[in-house]
């Protein structure tokens, strides 16, 4: 074996790799001696004495923390909040577009952003009057949601790609909230049979007084939210428990639309734990009432999407980029097929009726139930923020921006608010739509301009041409649109074989949605995530390290045959945090180690009693943060070895923690020799 290695194949010093330096000639260019010179600054040698964080910090001269004293630093943090309230600040905060209209390029960007903002209109209209439906409100308040938080969000929005307006999702988890609070479609007037008045009342609600109680309620949140940075806070919504979620809620937006599609009318509307399983066992008792001409219709429709999407969407793709709208198409269709058959009078296929003409006028939503839906509205503004986030970050991503999660839900918040006054409900970002908006080739929200201004002609002048669109029509789009929600049950494989326990959260989220319902399934998602983290916190990785021979490389032993362990030192590397909730089992786990260490070399003193001292090595270069508790265990640790007469030294420390030790007064009871900027340094010392 070479001289310079041991019998465990550790160097006493690093490689010797050297490189012979650069001669800079006096006639040399300044660009040639400064390339020569920067050349010769890169050059490694990694033929050193081991040395300790103290030297380390003198030789590479480590800048000292800065200690601002408590009220100094108060005040500079003020000062910052203040001047966040400048009006200048604030208006290019609160309003992203006049950060980026000035720089619009109108020769190449106004062309692609009107084809894609006429695309992204015409899915506005199917799709708002069909959600709007799914919600239980009128046609029209569909059209008013695709005009409304659009407008807004155009001016306080900092994606520019995403579409706002209809969410299935969101429109069943309103049609929820409103079914809980009793609301009614519409107000009858009492009659006092005595006097023969009129007795006004104003409960229960009416469904349209529910939900935009529940959107200005969920603006006011989510702009509270925003305002106090807490735009984080959709992190605990993980793509896995999106994914179970939204999977499942395809169940029930689909089991929604049966009773159109047959031409059903239930006598009982099933609610609360199990109310997809009771809802399908009434969908079987009253099967024979279904109207068959509404059935035919509808599988007429069925067959015309699907055999389009299916099968001629991906060959007409090939030839042209422009999306065919065959929603608007089959709307158009069944449209006049209604109105040329008279199916409406004739086989009592339902359809819209009447749409009024116009913008409403403003209306101040009812406030005096908001304790009654507040936490629905909490729920509702969390899961719109975090569909319309996730969206927005895929586009940014792709296109090189930057989004504000902050200022997302300011916008949000902001276009829920003022649309509550329009007759709206709480808007959200939609996958189909924002997808198509971005490969359409938009460029910006000017896009969205465009996609208001036709839905305010749709509004002014179109809006009667609606009154013979058939309800199974708009179920048939809506069933057809969740295929891609279907197909997320394939997510479960995926998941399974890279994590175990977020496959879990995403079945667990799945079957209480299914089970217990939108709201309950939610919240059961969101508890069994977090405890998913604080089981990876508390119950984190570890590992012993051994050395590769003849390297200063170190390795897990269990994951690499040929690592060894150095005679005489354990090296533990704990991955996680250090912190309240996984100190005891650090604790637990280095003593148990030392434990076993301890016996080992007292078995081995008997044979020989010239050794390598006892000695614990602890790695710390996977370790991200820690807090007090953190600090206060590594001390007792120190302790109790040192009482066994056991070194223990800390090894690749990040810099932030070595910091907080510093803060924590942890040097004054920790002599600062024990720690080495790498675990070769270590090694060599102890040896």
């Amino acid at each position: 074996m070479d001289p310079k290695y041991g019998s465990n194949g550790i160097t006493n010093t690093a490689l010797d790799i050297e490189d012979e330096t650069n001669t800079v000639s006096s006639n040399a260019s300044p660009k040639t001696q400064s390339l020569n010179q920067f050349n010769n600054n890169r050059l490694i040698n990694l033929k050193r004495d081991a040395i300790d964080c103290d030297e380390f910090d003198t030789k590479y001269q480590r800048l000292p923390q800065k200690h601002i004293p408590f009220h100094k630093e108060l005040s500079l943090e003020f000062s910052k909040w203040w001047q966040r309230f400048s009006l200048t600040t604030c208006l290019m905060s609160l309003f992203p577009i006049t950060r980026w209209l000035p720089k619009y390029n109108v020769k190449t960007d106004l062309l692609p952003d009107f084809i894609a903002g006429i695309t992204i209109s015409i899915l506005h209209i199917p799709q708002g009057i069909a959600y709007s439906l799914l919600a239980g409100l009128e046609a029209v308040n569909g059209l008013y949601i695709s005009f409304f938080p659009t407008l807004i969000y155009t001016f306080m929005g900092t994606s520019r790609h995403i579409s706002i307006g209809s969410f299935a999702v969101a429109s069943l988890m309103l049609y929820n909230t409103a079914s809980k609070l009793g609301a009614v479609p519409s107000r009858i007037p009492l009659i006092n049979e005595t006097t023969n008045e009129t007795i006004h009342t104003d409960w229960p609600p009416t469904q349209l007084e529910a939900l935009t109680t529940v959107c200005i309620v969920t603006g006011f949140i989510q702009i509270a939210m925003g305002s106090l940075c807490l735009g984080s806070l959709s992190l605990i919504l993980s793509e896995h428990l999106v994914s179970g979620f939204s999977t499942a809620v395809a169940f029930h937006v689909a089991t929604s639309q049966l009773n159109s599609i047959l031409g059903l009318s239930l006598p009982t509307q099933p609610s609360g734990p199990l109310k997809l399983i009771y809802t399908w066992i009434e969908i079987a008792k009253h099967i024979q009432r279904a109207n068959v001409s509404t059935l035919i219709f509808s599988l007429i429709m069925i067959t015309i999407l699907v055999t389009f999407k299916e099968w001629a969407e991906p060959r007409i793709k090939k030839r042209i980029s422009f999306p065919i709208p065959i929603d608007l198409l089959v709307v158009i269709f069944s449209t006049l097929s209604a109105w040329l058959m008279d199916i409406n009078h004739r086989f009592q296929v339902v359809v819209i009726g009447s749409v009024p003409t116009g913008l409403p006028d403003p209306t101040i939503p009812r406030l005096d139930f908001v304790g009654d839906v507040l936490v629905d509205c909490v729920i509702i503004g969390i899961v719109t923020f975090a569909v319309s986030l996730s969206l927005a970050k895929i586009s940014a991503k792709n296109h090189k921006y930057d989004v504000d999660a902050n200022q997302e839900l300011i916008a949000l918040g902001s276009a829920n608010l003022v649309s509550s006054f329009f007759l709206a409900y709480p808007a959200s970002a939609a996958l189909s739509r924002s997808t198509i908006q971005d490969k359409i080739g938009g460029k910006t929200q000017i896009a969205g301009i465009v996609s208001c201004l036709v839905i305010l002609c749709v509004l002014l002048l179109l809006a009667p041409f609606l009154y013979h669109l058939p309800k199974c029509t708009l179920a048939c789009i809506i069933l057809i649109a969740l295929k891609s929600m279907f197909l997320q049950i394939g997510d479960f494989h995926r998941i399974w074989f890279v994590s175990k326990l977020d496959a879990t959260a995403w079945m667990v989220t799945f079957l209480s949605v299914i089970f217990l319902d939108v709201d309950l399934g939610l919240i059961v998602g969101i508890g069994i995530s977090i405890l998913v983290i604080l089981v990876r916190l508390v119950k984190p990785t570890y590992s012993l390290l051994g050395c590769l021979p003849s390297t200063e490389i170190y390795v897990d032993i269990k994951k690499y045959t040929k690592a060894k362990e150095v005679y005489g030192i354990k090296i533990f590397r704990f991955c996680s945090p250090i912190f309240y909730l996984s100190t005891d089992d650090f604790k637990t786990r280095v003593l148990d180690l030392t434990k076993t260490l301890h016996q080992s070399i007292n078995h081995t003193i008997e044979k020989s009693p010239q050794i390598t001292p006892e000695a614990l090595i602890l790695d710390m270069s996977c370790v991200p943060f820690m807090d007090r508790s953190g600090v206060d265990t590594i001390v007792d640790v120190f302790k109790l070895l040192k009482d066994k007469n056991i070194s223990v030294c800390l090894a690749s420390c990040p810099i932030h923690v070595i910091e907080l030790f510093e803060r924590s007064k942890f040097f004054d009871s920790v002599n600062k020799s024990c720690f080495y900027p790498t675990v070769h340094d270590a090694v060599v010392s102890l040896r």
